[in-house]
């Protein structure tokens, strides 16, 4: 059987779970049975977010117009891996920016050296901005070799992927931060777990 659900996102704020009820019809041998599912549906920040194609000058006018009404928040998170046709997690500078874009339905603005500037607006408007700067940051060579030693010999700490963000509504702000957090540590489970099964396929 298949079950369509239509959600308005625009009367639920970010962040809410909303409660759906299924009820169906299940037919027996001698007679029928209505049965009711109760669900809570979680809405991604991409469901309150649209892409729309932003100069590198109007993304710098934005967030110069916006000034007084940002809600700001930092954060960095670990990065992930991709698997590739079986092969070890792969930190991928693009597959990793390009995961967070989709993962707020986000423009980005530019991307180079690791980094990237992204945008995406409310689906109606007027709606929030969201504005983020997105970059690895390696660990300075000094506290690297600290970490060294310090671990008697394991390898320093990992690269980070620090996020930046400014959003002009609060709520929003939130749910992206935690969401990005949340989905990063998924990713990395799964990237972990790809690398570490063993490869079909191969002859032996």
């Amino acid at each position: 059987a298949t079950c369509a659900v239509a959600v308005d996102v625009d009367a639920a704020p970010p962040g809410t779970a909303l409660g759906v009820r299924v009820v169906f019809y299940v037919e027996g041998l001698v007679c029928g049975e209505e049965v009711a599912v109760d669900a809570r549906l979680a809405l991604a920040p991409a469901a309150f977010l649209r892409s729309a194609p932003t100069t590198p000058d109007a993304f710098a006018a934005v967030l110069a117009e916006n000034s007084a009404t940002w809600h700001a928040r930092s954060f960095k998170l670990t990065p992930w891996g991709r698997p590739r046709g079986g092969d070890a997690a792969d930190d991928d500078d693009d597959v990793i920016l390009g995961d967070v874009a989709a993962r707020l339905n986000a423009h980005v603005v530019e991307a180079r050296d690791g980094s990237a500037s992204m945008i995406a607006h409310g689906r109606r408007p007027p709606g929030p901005t969201l504005a983020l700067l997105v970059k690895r940051v390696e660990p300075k060579s000094a506290a690297a070799q600290r970490d060294r030693s310090a671990n008697n010999g394991a390898s320093p700490a990992a690269a980070k992927l620090k996020v930046d963000l400014k959003c002009t509504d609060e709520r929003l702000a939130a749910v992206v931060a935690d969401d990005l957090a949340d989905v990063a540590k998924k990713l990395r489970a799964a990237a972990k777990a790809a690398a570490s099964s063993p490869r079909t396929g191969v002859p032996t």
